[in-house]
């Protein structure tokens, strides 16, 4: 069956390209507030409310999957109190389009050294690796959206990532959802670092570049290729080829918008995985899911026009997934924001 097939597999790929981890539960951290502390090492004030009105260039950034590179990366996502996950990568990329990520190094926390990962969680990194690149990685998705959802911070002094010298930015939430900081080299403008931090100050996702190489081998690399195909959804005259009509929300959270609208073509594999609608959303700078499919299962009745909605949630690393049934169509929300938010959005569809 559809139902007890595709919803581990999906919300896996949705949740794990945002997360990068394969644990669960709701995180609830005691940590030091890090955007304090990076700003108080600056001696600069870095908080939310600087300079949001003032009109500022924004950096220029070049992103890792557009240059001819070579990435040594370690990635770390807040897993429970004061534990983060660390998972160590290679990225390759040609700046021709074709990329390339492949694990290498797994630790249970920072304390631990990195061990060399199993096949399979070899196999879900490779599953997942143009997702990761495009949706977990922190990107500058729309400057005129960035600039009414953020103000742009420069931090005086430079860190150093992989033997490089790099700018400090960092992105203050005008809706209190957290900062974002940037890690930009000084001399190509490559992004080699960022930080995530919910709205109490609290990283929950890191990555740091830890080796570059811009004159890189590809000599045995495997390029990426989509998991699922992909094709632009026009609107109803799609319906018949996705299988479905889609529901609609009509709520979705302080300066989010849509980016794009898809269909996932699982039937081209088997009959076994449905068609998806898949609606991505952002605020310029986070993403917001909301991915939609046929369903059999049924809903409860209480009385002639209502009807019992079930829902579940989970948080992790910052990032909430709310997956529910509404009149056959079963509806994932994954996303940075929070679970009331995404069960305000849900309550808006249609």
């Amino acid at each position: 069956m559809i139902r007890s097939i595709f919803p581990l597999f999906f919300a896996s790929l949705l949740l794990l390209s945002l997360c990068s981890c394969f644990a669960s539960g709701e995180s609830n951290p005691d940590t030091t507030n890090s955007t304090e502390r990076l700003a108080a090492q600056a001696g600069s004030g870095g908080g939310a409310n600087s300079d949001l009105g003032e009109l500022k260039p924004l950096p220029d950034i070049q992103y890792p999957e557009d240059q001819m590179v070579q990435l040594e990366r370690e990635y770390e996502v807040l897993i429970g109190e004061g534990v983060y996950r660390r998972f160590q990568e290679l990225v390759y990329a040609d700046g021709q389009g074709n990329v390339a990520m492949e694990l290498i190094g797994l630790a249970e926390d920072r304390e631990q050294p990195f061990q060399n990962p199993s096949a399979l969680e070899q196999m879900y990194y490779d599953l997942r690796q143009r997702y990761l690149l495009r949706y977990r990685d922190v990107h500058l998705r729309d400057e005129s959206r960035f600039r009414q959802n953020y103000g742009m911070e420069e931090l005086p002094g430079t860190v150093t990532l992989a033997g490089r010298s790099c700018r400090q930015h960092v992105a203050h939430s005008r809706h209190g959802f957290g900062d974002v900081h940037f890690f930009i080299d000084e001399s190509t403008d490559l992004l080699l670092g960022w930080s995530i931090f919910d709205p109490e100050g609290v990283e929950t996702a890191r990555l740091r570049t830890t080796a570059v190489d811009f004159q890189p081998n590809f000599s045995g690399v495997t390029w990426s290729q989509p998991l699922i195909p992909e094709q632009p959804y026009r609107g109803a005259v799609d319906d018949a080829a996705l299988g479905f009509t889609p529901k609609h929300a009509i709520y979705r959270p302080n300066g989010f918008f849509p980016e794009s609208t898809m269909m996932l073509l699982g039937q081209v594999f088997t009959n076994d995985l449905p068609n998806i609608h898949f609606e991505v959303n952002h605020d310029g700078l986070r993403v917001l899911f909301i991915a939609q499919h046929p369903s059999e299962q049924q809903q409860s009745k209480i009385g002639p026009n209502q009807i019992i909605v079930e829902a579940q949630s989970s948080r992790i690393g910052g990032i909430s997934v709310l997956e529910a049934t509404r009149d056959q169509i079963h509806l994932y929300i994954v996303g940075a924001v929070s679970q009331d938010e995404e069960a305000t959005i849900l309550g808006s569809i249609y």
